[in-house]
């Protein structure tokens, strides 16, 4: 058989396997310098934050190439394919593709140990380093970078951005990131550049530790809620309209084609940075009526309701029960739920067990994917109905049969249980809008 660059590229540590989280920049930095500093060689806008980072880099992406941009957004993880990562213009990075890249980059990447003492570098500083050669080598004007985990020893940091941005600041990852939200919030500001303009939609007590450093490095900042105001206009299950209103411009109905009022938050962001990239607002309707993000309050059925929503930590829990309280008041879901291991899931089934009819615990074809039983098992609450179907497909047509046509389903948890929902629905490959 011949190479296979995927296998190749698993074969290093993965995030969630002992020695998978490998902070620092020395293995990156130096596999970047070996291939000629490809990350310099085009534009960046770094994105950072809990929750919100790739919906606002999708949002963002859309308008930067309804402007005519050749783009590159790197976003983690996928849903079907591990060429979603590294997006050119919306397209993923091709088989074909992706096996020449690695091998052209393969040699750099066995040097990394030898040369830095650092040992060999993780899946996600591979990926990250292939992305930024993909998009050097296939000559982009700009690169929309998302921050994998925290930000101040991550792979992305690397980057020298025109702009950054810090969406919300939210208790995750404490194991690695710290155990408050002022902790998090340093790591995640580790990404603020001397003199680089910043745009936040973090609150306090995440926001005066996110001022504190924008500060120190001299960096301009754009509060969201200071600086801008935005309230929605209209709302459907295939997107929503809102108005928003900052220092320079006034902007009525704009269209996105994403529920949920999270959502809106996100969109605002892309749009002040659009803003200051110096992008005109009839581009930036254009974008944002643009703009695909599969798996985010996705609608995946009608017959009953099935909503796909990639919700993995609490602040994503609760903007996804925020989201089903607005829509549909009073009326009862049956969860289908996998989540990864080592997750105290009680206050996660907290949010939701007002509105549940039933729950199904189920599970992901992924290694960090918890045992249904074991979640199962962690139950304190036994009011509501629950079962274990491990199979996504199985689980999925059980919860239908429950709830009837006229009921809800939410498949939720996880992306990697997302990505397999699209597919047993049908959804299939990544399908582009544009």
């Amino acid at each position: 058989m011949g190479f296979d660059p995927i296998e190749y590229i698993y074969s290093f540590s993965l995030f969630g396997r002992k020695g998978g989280y490998k902070p620092g920049l020395e293995r990156i930095s130096f596999m970047l310098e070996e291939a000629g500093n490809p990350h310099l060689k085009f534009e960046t806008v770094h994105i950072g934050g809990t929750n919100g980072k790739g919906s606002t880099a999708a949002f963002l992406d859309s308008i930067l190439q309804a402007r005519g941009l050749r783009t590159g957004r790197f976003t983690s993880p996928h849903l079907h394919h591990y060429g979603e990562r590294m997006m050119i213009n919306n397209q993923p990075l091709d088989d074909a593709s992706l096996v020449e890249l690695v091998g052209e980059i393969k040699p750099i990447i066995e040097k990394v140990e030898k040369n830095t003492g650092e040992g060999p570098p993780s899946f996600f500083e591979v990926t990250a380093f292939l992305a930024f050669y993909y998009f050097a080598r296939e000559k982009i004007d700009l690169g929309v970078m998302e921050v994998g985990l925290g930000g101040r020893l991550d792979a992305t940091n690397t980057v020298k951005p025109t702009l950054t941005a810090i969406t919300n600041v939210g208790l995750e990852h404490t194991h690695f990131l710290g155990d408050t939200i002022e902790k998090i919030a340093w790591e995640k500001a580790g990404i603020i550049k001397e003199g680089v303009p910043l745009i936040t939609g973090a609150q306090s007590p995440a926001l005066e530790v996110i001022k504190g450093r924008a500060e120190e490095k001299n960096a301009p900042l754009t509060i969201l809620s200071e600086d801008y105001s935005w309230d929605r206009q209209e709302q459907r299950l295939e997107g929503q309209k809102f108005n928003l209103e900052g220092p320079s411009a006034k902007y009525n109905n704009l269209s996105i084609p994403l529920p949920g009022r999270h959502q809106m938050e996100n969109a605002v962001l892309a749009v002040v940075l659009a803003e200051q990239l110096g992008v005109k607002e009839k581009i930036i309707r254009e974008g944002l009526a643009r703009a695909y993000w599969p798996g985010r309050l996705e609608v995946a059925g009608l017959q009953p309701l099935i909503i796909l929503d990639g919700a993995h930590n609490l602040t994503g829990f609760e903007m996804l029960t925020s989201f089903l309280d607005d829509e549909f008041p009073g009326q009862q879901v049956v969860f289908v739920l996998s989540f990864l291991k080592d997750k105290d899931i009680n206050p996660f089934l907290e949010k939701i067990n007002h509105r549940a009819q039933a729950i199904i615990f189920s599970r992901a074809d992924n290694f960090r994917a918890a045992s249904p039983w074991a979640l199962r098992e962690m139950i304190k609450d036994e009011k509501i109905p629950v079962e274990v179907i491990p199979r996504i497909g199985e689980a999925l047509a059980r919860a239908r049969e429950i709830s009837g046509p006229g009921g809800i389903v939410c498949l939720t948890g996880s992306l990697y249980a997302v990505g397999e929902g699209r597919e047993v629905l049908g959804a299939g490959e990544y399908l582009s809008r544009i």
